[in-house]
């Protein structure tokens, strides 16, 4: 999301700051957002161009139009997301809302039909166990970030942003994480922040903030795709490969097991920043049950149980309590 500036008196100074942003109809969405709906929304004119012989005529032709090439979507196999980014990319460069009933109704029917398929949540032994794992690379503020992550309930995107500036801890070892800008927070008018409760994740992320080369640079050192290939070699090293763990399965296991500790729904809400409380029960019903159904040899256990105990060693030594 575009970053939010601070109004300012002087009329120069203030053109200047907008002229960063650009315009506000671009403005309001992600610039990657923007991208995924430009992209789709020039699919759907080129497919209505070739198969429906030129653009719609009018709104209601327009829904029909869009009705059929979301058919045409689900029958060649192509993900429900290409849908909604078109449908929302419509809407979008209209610059309308409430319009493509019939195709907002085909894509519900869609969702009902096909579940996503989300990330399995982790279990706080599994976390501890990549932590051990990163620190014997050295790389204190992947292990960091992964404790803060779980405890935090934070997105991919924003635990890779996390950076030494944006935290405080305290002499306790509790603190407080600003987060950055996001769609949430724009549309909220407040600059969302995740309270650091537990002093295992604030010690360990305060030592990483004091490696860190600057006040700005990120705790993890990988991009996104980097990122992703780092947290599977964490997985595999793990012997947790058969569980299909990703990386937002932080989100969803710290979700899990927030409920878990504390038995209020309304405050896992809070904590994970969720606009309701349904999208959050699904994350802690499902994710209970998934944990539940984990099943892991042996063997593994024992080997995630070793890891576990080697991260506690390495953190006593530091004089930081065991607390997670």
């Amino acid at each position: 999301m575009v970053r939010r500036i601070i109004d300012e008196r002087s009329v120069p100074r203030r053109k200047a700051l907008r002229a960063t942003i650009g315009p506000l109809a671009r403005a309001s969405v992600a610039p990657k957002t923007y991208d995924r709906y430009l992209r789709a929304a020039r699919l759907f004119v080129e497919w209505c161009r070739l198969v429906r012989g030129g653009d719609s005529r009018d709104l209601y032709t327009l829904d029909l139009d869009a009705s059929a090439y979301l058919e045409a979507l689900w029958e060649a196999g192509e993900p429900r997301a290409l849908a909604g980014d078109t449908l929302s990319a419509i809407q979008f460069f209209l610059q309308t809302r409430r319009i493509l009933s019939g195709s907002w109704r085909l894509l519900g029917t869609w969702s009902r039909l096909e579940l996503p398929a989300r990330a399995t949540p982790l279990a706080w032994p599994w976390v501890l166990a990549f932590c051990a794992l990163a620190l014997r690379s050295g790389d204190v503020g992947l292990a960091a970030a992964l404790l803060l992550a779980m405890h935090g309930m934070l997105r991919t995107a924003e635990m890779l942003s996390i950076t030494p500036a944006a935290v405080f801890v305290g002499p306790d070892g509790r603190g407080a994480l600003a987060l950055p800008w996001t769609k949430t927070s724009m549309k909220r008018g407040a600059q969302e922040m995740v309270q650091i409760l537990d002093p295992l994740v604030g010690f360990w992320v305060a030592k990483a903030c004091a490696c860190c080369p600057g006040p700005h640079a990120p705790l993890v050192a990988h991009t996104l795709p980097g990122f992703h290939r780092k947290f599977q070699e964490l997985v595999s090293a793990a012997g947790l490969s058969d569980l299909q763990l990703r990386p937002y399965g932080l989100r969803r296991g710290g979700a899990t097991a927030h409920f878990a500790l504390h038995g209020r729904i309304e405050d896992t809400v809070f904590r994970g920043r969720w606009n309701s409380s349904s999208t959050a029960r699904i994350y802690i019903t499902e994710g209970a049950a998934v944990l539940a159904q984990a099943k892991l040899s042996a063997a593994c256990q024992l080997h995630v149980q070793q890891l576990v105990a080697e991260f506690a060693r390495t953190t006593r030594a530091l004089g930081i309590p065991m607390s997670a």
